[in-house]
């Protein structure tokens, strides 16, 4: 529209959430002590979600179920196009991947048995 004010607008792709839903997820954030915030920090840039990366923090989601859920549009192009091989492959950045959430969920865990 070209009035220069972008602050209202989604990134391209995405859908806006509305005012109850930023209030909600703030609560949320706010609710959480510094290991979950790191977890979730964590979490967040691995799954690229931070709904996902409340779900493993409070158990709703295994690390797996939410590596799966975060790539359901890689996975399905993988099946229609085939996987495309780069430098260290499909299969060694999943498994990268998965590392990084399922250390992010150890940490919560082991924050909150101390």
């Amino acid at each position: 529209d070209g009035d220069g004010d972008d602050g209202d607008r989604a990134v391209a792709g995405t859908a806006q959430q509305d005012a109850d839903t930023h209030q909600t997820l703030q609560w949320q954030l706010f609710s959480l002590d510094d290991y979950e915030l790191i977890a979730v920090d964590q979490l967040a840039h691995a799954l690229k979600s931070v709904v996902l990366s409340l779900a493993v923090l409070h158990g709703a989601l295994r690390p797996h179920e939410a590596l799966d859920a975060s790539r359901v549009e890689e996975h399905y192009q993988m099946q229609r196009w085939g996987r495309t091989e780069g430098v260290g492959g499909a299969d060694l950045d999943e498994a990268d991947l998965l590392m990084r959430v399922a250390s992010a969920a150890a940490i919560v865990r082991a924050s909150r048995t101390a």
